[in-house]
């Protein structure tokens, strides 16, 4: 082998690449080889890469790469890999800082976070509760289900039960079809702050609110059973994510103890099936399909209009709802036709279109000349002694 004919305090190097080789190895191949002492790697910092199974660390000082098995403290290898026995990590400001087997362990590390920290409890695995809820009474941070569902069968109570004015949570899923399934409420909010930015939150009572809290939703599936939202005292806000995109409820959206006027944001709106939808004062339900939340339709398109006389209607070719009102008048004429009673000459070309010459002046010759010949035939006609009513019709 190799390594027994080398001398000691001497290495085997391939360019400036120090190089390492196994017990057994015969061969060493790629390139030059030369004899030269081994390094000490000293002043050398190490960086390391988790390659799934193992992982690799580099000597800056020789650029040596060793690959090795993890090797876990507090489940968190000092590569960044996580135990497998774990169920859930938690990291702030972009680095894995620690893992646990119990989600309860992963809320209670969190709990003196704030937003500086960018803390994020991750699921590693699906998580079923039980008969239990999960509480958080206090820290900032977000909660990312990874693709992974956590669940609960609690007659009363949510999945997560968050409480107290200085829990600020964030709902993400990273991943797509993360789920937070409880068998009473998804999840309950009192006096805290709820933002649920994706995945899919379902139960009897999906959302439920009391006692102040508050809830902003953004993005995800909201599905609720007998109430998709419940607001008893506290608010929520539908949002869109800025681009436009917001909340999905399946079949539809019903609401308990607000409306869905109040729960929408000034800059999102109501879609079904393509068209926007304009609700009635107090509605609380739309059912009939799918509801998604996006952008108000601005009505900027194509519109087909209907003269109604003292105003008009248009029909929007984005959203396809018909909206009446009052008639705008450019150059004296109405996007509908309607011509202003203040235009002194309105004209139509070939039966098509129609347009006002605001600026014209009456042809006095022609009219005079028509006047004339008015008149000389009105002379004729009561000559042949018909009357003046006759004369007028």
């Amino acid at each position: 082998p190799l390594k027994d004919i080398l001398g000691e305090g001497a290495a085997y190097w391939l360019g400036d690449a120090m190089a390492i080789v196994a017990d057994d190895a015969l061969a060493l191949t790629g390139g030059d080889v030369i004899i030269k002492p081994a390094c000490k790697h000293e002043n050398s910092t190490v960086s390391y890469a988790n390659n799934g199974d193992t992982h690799s660390f580099t000597y800056s000082c020789c650029n040596t790469t060793v690959i090795e098995d993890h090797s876990y403290t507090d489940m968190i290898c000092i590569c960044g890999a996580v135990s497998p026995d774990a169920v859930v990590s938690v990291s702030k400001n972009g680095k894995t800082v620690a893992a646990y087997t119990s989600l309860d362990a992963a809320i209670q590390a969190v709990a003196g976070c704030t937003a500086k920290d960018a803390a994020v409890v991750k699921l590693l695995q699906e998580i079923e509760l039980g008969n239990n809820d999960q509480t958080i009474a206090c820290g900032v941070f977000t909660l990312d289900l990874n693709g992974y569902e956590l669940s609960s069968s609690h007659a009363e109570g949510g999945v997560l039960y968050i409480q107290n004015e200085a829990t600020n949570v964030t709902i993400m899923d990273s991943v797509g079809n993360g789920k937070l399934a409880g068998g009473y409420a998804g999840v309950k909010v009192e006096n805290a702050l709820l933002t649920i930015n994706g995945a899919t939150v379902s139960g009897k009572y999906a959302v439920n609110v009391d006692d102040g809290g508050i809830v902003n939703i953004i993005g995800g599936t909201i599905s609720g059973i007998d109430y998709d939202i419940c607001v008893y005292e506290g608010s929520v806000k539908l949002i869109t994510d800025g681009y436009g995109n917001g909340t999905t409820f399946p079949g539809g959206i019903t609401v308990y103890g607000t409306t869905l006027s109040d729960i929408l944001d000034e800059d999102a709106a109501y879609w079904q099936d393509g068209k926007q939808i304009i609700l009635a004062d107090g509605a609380t339900e739309i059912t009939g399909g799918d509801v998604t939340i996006n952008g108000p339709c601005k009505h900027a398109g194509e519109k087909t209009y209907t003269n109604n006389g003292d105003d008009h209607s248009y029909v929007c070719a984005h959203c396809g709802n018909t909206f009446t009102e009052v008639h705008s008048y450019t150059k004296l004429v109405c996007a509908c036709g309607d011509v202003s009673s203040e235009a002194p000459v309105f004209a139509t070309i070939g039966g098509k279109g129609s347009f006002v010459a605001a600026d014209c002046k009456p042809d006095t010759e022609r009219i005079n000349s028509l006047l004339k010949q008015l008149d000389e035939a009105a002379a004729e006609l009561c000559y042949l002694g018909y009357s003046k009513e006759e004369l007028i019709r």
